[in-house]
């Protein structure tokens, strides 16, 4: 540290002169605050101007990403229901867009959101966006301009494509909005101007309206020109401080302007102030001798307060003391400064390590405190219990969580003892369905048990292990369900040999019980019957019909045997062309005989409803994948039906017909219907409604996954409570056209249609 004169020298110095430099010192100062003053002024503004286009351009930065990324899809060959469905998501979601078009490069509108079929079709050819667009490459913003469609002031964002261009029509009134946020203040105005110098946004949303020309203002030349700064002008007969600033990427520019009368007011007063300070200062120059003295306590104040700063954690302090007789004091207090800052720089270090490794645990976390008060929450506890952490720091763990109530009893024994407790698989609802958890607590002490100042605590960790424990369910039911199929297979594969020895025997005996055949007509004579009066008498006793029975029943039993080898088997089966009628029939068949079902509802008791439609073609689909899904729909409407079969009689309305390029099948129920909640998460995996035990939450899920993702298909359910659901499966009527030349088309439907 350089070394200072003394205490005693600067004070006999500062008495001499303090005097004779008063008044120099006045008009010195005011000089130089003055000039200060205006600067600040002008970097306030020129600051403003520069936030609010970077505001402004934040604004254009979503829309024009979102037209990039159009532009990418629409060279991708995005068409059709797709292209409106994405027009639309980008005017929901960029606020600042009014309208969304899709032109050809016959400057014809292919495609518009929101939708309006009068703009359908309109030639905008001759806009000035489009040709730039077709021009250049890149996106093009154009001057501001009343919309024909409109009828508003907008501006447009247009980028070209191979097959046209992509148009956005911007709201100018969010640009006001955004002038709005900051005002300047005494009177200026804050505007946003195109790149022809015409107010597309204005503090004044009136102003804006007026769509005028701020060309007038050298500010708005140099700044359109590519410079950027604070500049005098007059606007409307006012002098003032006119500050721009360009909006990147956009040709637009902000300006601010302030009223030279409200810009420099302060250093008029400032001016004013400085006069009387004169007057002050020499007639007090005398009592200023005398009381020089006091100066002696502004070092120790400095000091003072520099020391303060490093109490509430400023450390990156330069104390340099006007005396050398404080020099060691001040070294001392850096010193101790300097070892703060590094301890807090590494307590914070270590707090910020420890506080990622809990938001990163894969488990629920909470610290209690010794009053049971939470001290810590991490994510996974937000999700699992829904409760924010914000609203569960300090407040008592059972009203922040309800249902963790239970585990109270284990937070105090585990405090008390000092030793973890653990639940396994332990059933709480948290609001939102049941869930199967581990908890675990562990103590947690400040300090040694016993010392004065130690508090107590715990940290209650829990895992959800509702989807393990379902999983585990899904194994052990499907490793059931494989040996119970391969018995059923074996089985049936026995039952067809006997089975087909009654079929044919009982074929024999009509045939050996036939008066026609010579055979039986030589032995009937070798045995002195009468042939034709034992089949008049078989006839009477009915014992032909018998024989026939026996034939039909064995020709049913092998038909239901016949049914369930196939559907085994046809498991890998390719797509193939088939009417989606049969495969409806033989799903009712097979659930006609499902065990399962004829526990609660017997199938064959439902009135079953068949509508086809008999022009439907036939649709590339796998058999058995699909008679899988139409199975789990019947099985799943026989259920809900068997709920309301004591009040009125179960009926299944099964209707198929085409629409486009798709075909349908609808399935009605008159069961119970299905709840709001239930039915938005009705397709998800492991969800379901039924007692533990009883359903594994699969079959639905895997109906979805079969039908949108093997068959790019689709699946809904409708229902209105009491009356009954209906569940809708869409199966395309082709699958690759290109490959295999296939084109179905509806009846009705014109080819422009179909293609």
């Amino acid at each position: 540290m350089a070394s200072r004169t003394s205490l005693r020298m600067r004070l006999a110095l500062g008495l001499a002169l303090l005097a004779c430099i008063g008044v120099t010192m006045q008009f010195a100062v005011f000089g130089r605050i003055a000039e200060r003053m205006r600067d600040d002024v002008a970097k306030r503004n020129q600051g403003l101007a520069h936030a609010l286009a970077g505001e402004v351009s934040n604004a254009i930065a979503q829309p024009t990403f979102a037209l990039s990324a159009l532009s990418v899809q629409l060279e991708e060959g995005l068409e059709g229901q797709d292209l409106v469905d994405t027009l639309e998501s980008i005017r929901h979601f960029t606020k600042v867009v009014e309208l969304v078009q899709v032109l050809g490069v016959d400057g014809l509108v292919r495609a518009v959101a929101p939708a309006n079929s009068d703009q359908l079709g309109l030639d905008l050819s001759n806009q000035p966006f489009f040709r730039m667009a077709r021009e250049r490459r890149g996106q093009v913003f154009s001057e501001s301009f009343v919309s024909a469609q409109t009828s508003v002031a907008t501006a447009t964002i247009s980028e070209g494509y191979s097959q046209g261009v992509a148009v956005m029509q911007l709201r100018v009134e969010e640009i006001s909005r955004m002038a709005m946020v900051l005002p300047p203040e005494g009177g200026g105005f804050v505007a946003v101007v195109d790149n022809k110098g015409v107010v597309i946004g204005h503090s004044d949303p009136a102003t804006a309206l007026r769509r005028e020309s701020l060309l007038n203002l050298e500010a708005v030349r140099k700044g359109l020109s590519g410079e950027e700064g604070s500049f005098q002008g007059v606007y409307d007969s006012i002098p003032g401080i006119a500050s721009v600033s360009p909006v990147t990427e956009t040709g637009w520019l902000v300006l601010v302007f302030e009223p030279a009368a409200n810009a420099y007011a302060s250093v008029r007063n400032l001016y004013s102030y400085t006069l009387g300070g004169v007057a002050v200062v020499a007639l007090c120059s005398v009592l200023a001798m005398l009381a020089f003295q006091a100066q002696l306590l502004r070092p120790l104040g400095d000091l003072t307060a520099q020391t303060r700063a490093v109490s509430r954690g400023r450390y990156d302090l330069d104390i340099k003391p006007a005396f050398r007789e404080f020099e060691p004091l001040a070294e001392s207090f850096l010193t101790m400064a300097d070892a703060l800052k590094a301890r807090e720089q590494a307590l914070d270090q270590s707090r910020r390590r420890l506080s990622s490794v809990v938001e990163a645990m894969p488990s629920f976390l909470a610290a209690t405190d010794g009053e049971g008060c939470v001290e810590l929450w991490n994510v996974e506890a937000e999700k699992l219990t829904g409760v924010k952490a914000q609203e569960a720091l300090g407040r008592p763990l059972e009203e922040a969580v309800a249902p963790l109530v239970m585990v109270l009893p284990a937070l105090e024994q585990s405090a008390i003892l000092g030793l973890p407790v653990k639940w396994e698989k332990l059933t709480l609802d948290f609001g939102f369905g049941r869930r199967i958890v581990d908890v675990l607590v562990y103590p947690l002490r400040h300090g040694r048990a016993g010392e004065e100042g130690a508090e107590g605590g715990a940290v209650l960790r829990i895992d959800d292990v509702t989807d393990r424990i379902r999983m585990e369910e899904v194994m052990v039911h499907t490793e059931k369900m494989m040996t119970v199929g391969g018995l059923a297979a074996g089985m049936a594969h026995e039952i067809n040999n006997p089975l087909g020895g009654i079929i044919m025997s009982a074929q024999n005996m009509a045939r050996r019980l036939s008066p026609d055949l010579p055979a039986n007509q030589r032995a009937a004579e070798a045995a002195g019957i009468d042939l034709k009066a034992m089949s008049v008498y078989l006839e009477a006793r009915g014992i032909f019909e018998q024989v026939e029975a026996i034939r039909e029943l064995g020709a049913r039993a092998g038909k239901i045997v016949s049914n369930m080898l196939g559907f085994s088997r046809r498991s890998h089966s390719g797509y193939i062309p088939v009417k989606i009628d049969e495969l409806v029939d033989r799903a009712l068949e097979l659930a006609a005989n499902d065990y399962e079902l004829k526990k609660r509802l017997d199938f064959k008791t439902v009135a079953v409803e068949r509508v086809y439609d008999p022009d439907l073609a036939e649709i590339p689909v796998n058999r058995s994948q699909i008679e899988q899904v139409l199975l789990n729909l019947f099985k799943n409407a026989a259920q809900a039906m068997s709920e309301t079969a004591a009040t009125r009689t179960p009926k299944l309305l099964i209707t198929t017909r085409c629409e486009g390029d798709d075909a349908v099948l609808e399935v009605r129920d008159n069961g119970p219907g299905i709840p709001e909640e239930v039915r938005e998460r009705i397709f998800e995996p492991f969800f379901t409604t039924k007692e533990v035990g009883q359903g594994t939450g699969l079959g639905l899920s895997v109906s979805y996954y079969i039908v949108t993702t093997m068959h790019k298909g689709s699946i809904r359910v409708d229902s209105t409570p009491g009356e009954g659901a209906v569940f809708t499966v869409m199966l395309p009527l082709r699958r690759h056209p290109v490959q295999d030349g296939s084109h179905h088309i509806c009846p009705g439907s014109s080819p422009e249609q179909a293609s």
